[in-house]
């Protein structure tokens, strides 16, 4: 991110004083600051660790598949932020469920079916772009 200690300390809620101790490692974030952190996007794992959680290919292959082709057969656009948004909510779904949604390494159609649903009610019923 290209912003000051300041500037990030203001987002999250803490000092620019304890981002430069982070940063440093002279201190380590609590809970309340590593939401903050997450909200703006940053891979806790990654924070944390070093190390870059690895993505399962094959599964999110599936997911964006079977999201796209539910799109197209319901004449439906989204964004490519709520596309991102859909994908990621999908890919840590079934992460979490382990295989138990997917069926012949196709998502089952009532789940994508219904995450959309759930984005078009929340968008208002909003049909050529959500």
């Amino acid at each position: 991110m290209d912003i000051t200690q300041g500037e990030m300390a203001q987002k999250i809620g803490s000092s620019a004083t304890a981002i430069g101790q982070y940063e440093k490692s002279e201190k380590v974030p609590g809970g309340k600051i590593l939401a903050g952190l997450a909200r703006l996007g940053i891979n806790i794992h990654w924070l944390m660790t070093g190390e870059v959680c690895p993505v399962d290919r094959k599964l999110m292959e599936t997911i964006i598949a079977t999201v796209e082709g539910q799109l197209m057969r319901d004449l439906l656009e989204l964004s490519p932020e709520k596309k991102a948004e859909l994908f990621v909510f999908l890919y840590e779904y079934f992460v979490k469920e382990g295989a138990a949604g997917l069926s012949g390494g196709d998502i089952k159609g009532d789940i994508a079916e219904t995450t959309l649903r759930l984005i078009k009610f929340r968008d208002g019923g909003k049909h050529n772009e959500l």
